[in-house]
């Protein structure tokens, strides 16, 4: 692909290159878990990090699995790693095999993700949150999506629901694969039904029917969401809590790429997010973290063939790092000394006085002009 050289990086040709050479081209979305922890800030909302869900198993998995001994030897052997490793690290190094300590890891994990999630959704509903960059960034993309291809790509490993709230205030569609029936249930095919049109169209005197897809975003949620839930009649998506159903979510760690694999609408959402990033013509990466290998392998590759990528995070992770050492034609803007911003990009490194990493400020300088 055609990419632009920057040579000196001033902040007015690094403007111009991202414009050019990422937004021009329509990129697919990566949403990570900072997102998330952004949007709740202005409400004084913690969605919780990987930290606050190590704590969370901590204070209630004993009690939850007493009667489980296996499962409690299991949990203790990974506990011991929490400090050191943190809990992605420490559910990688030790491997959860008892239902009952999986089970709970993933109702625990959940309802700590839906309250505050819950506390948004509240804030939406009743007019306090009129708009927020994630749905501003959203709202650019579907605008600037061709007619020809008009639907916008997202996917996040996120539980939460923020890029459906984002596409909630802009009025724009957003497919999940579910599809309303009462109950929302797992619908591929009535989906790319809902979500397309038939056009008339004249051709050597005959009229024929041609298919096209409505605007919206398509969003690829491969490690389930906190409103997703497995029924006697499949996989559901509700509004609210379903006490007693198991959540339709993959725990963190090591086991998430095997567990995502036996679920089959974790896995069409997961292949389906490939497929997307094999046909991207550029990628923007927000708030993501690189901590997800299964995820990565579509993403490395399209990254491999020159793909047009900008990293944008307050902090950048080693998983980060070894993206932009990889790959330098990547653009990466993160936080550096006194809210500055650090820019990264073909070996160069440059400091910007403005928080560009910010997405409201990245918003109002490159996409918004």
């Amino acid at each position: 692909m055609e990419r632009i050289l920057v040579v000196d990086l001033s902040l007015d040709k690094i403007l111009r290159a991202l414009q050019e050479e990422v937004f021009r081209r329509n990129p697919m979305l990566v949403v990570g878990s900072g997102s998330s922890l952004a949007a709740g800030v202005p409400y004084s909302i913690d969605f919780p990090g990987m930290e606050a869900l190590a704590e969370t198993l901590r204070e209630h998995i004993p009690d939850r699995l007493s009667k489980h001994p296996e499962g409690l030897a299991q949990w203790a052997s990974c506990e011991a790693s929490l400090d050191k490793l943190g809990l992605e690290g420490a559910l990688h190094k030790h491997t959860i095999s008892n239902q009952h300590l999986l089970s709970e890891i993933v109702q625990l994990v959940g309802d700590c993700v839906a309250q505050p999630d819950t506390a948004f959704c509240k804030h939406v509903l009743s007019g306090d949150v009129l708009s927020f960059p994630l749905q501003r960034l959203i709202q650019r993309l579907l605008e600037g999506a061709p007619a020809y291809d008009p639907v916008v790509p997202v996917l996040t490993p996120n539980y939460d629901r923020l890029v459906e709230y984002a596409c909630f205030l802009c009025g724009a569609l957003c497919c999940t694969l579910f599809i309303s029936h009462g109950v929302s249930c797992f619908d591929p095919d009535a989906c790319a039904r809902a979500y397309s049109y038939v056009q008339a169209v004249s051709a050597r005197g005959r009229v024929k029917g041609l298919r096209k897809r409505l605007r919206h975003v398509a969003l690829f949620k491969p490690h389930g969401s906190i409103d997703w839930f497995h029924s006697k009649y499949g996989p559901v998506a509700l509004g609210s809590e379903a006490e007693g159903l198991p959540r339709l979510m993959v725990m963190p760690g090591a086991t998430k790429y095997e567990a995502s694999l036996k679920i089959d609408v974790l896995d069409r959402h997961r292949q389906a997010a490939n497929d997307a990033v094999s046909r991207a013509h550029a990628l923007m990466f927000y708030g993501y973290g690189f901590n997800d290998g299964h995820l990565e392998t579509a993403l490395n590759t399209s990254m491999t063939r020159h793909c047009p990528a900008l990293i944008l995070a307050k902090k950048l992770t080693p998983g980060a790092e070894a993206i932009i050492e990889k790959y330098p034609h990547v653009w990466a803007l993160a936080e550096g000394d006194s809210g500055a911003t650090v820019c990264r990009h073909d070996g160069e490194e440059t400091v910007i006085e403005e928080p560009m990493w910010d997405l409201d400020r990245f918003l109002s300088e490159v996409v918004e002009v």
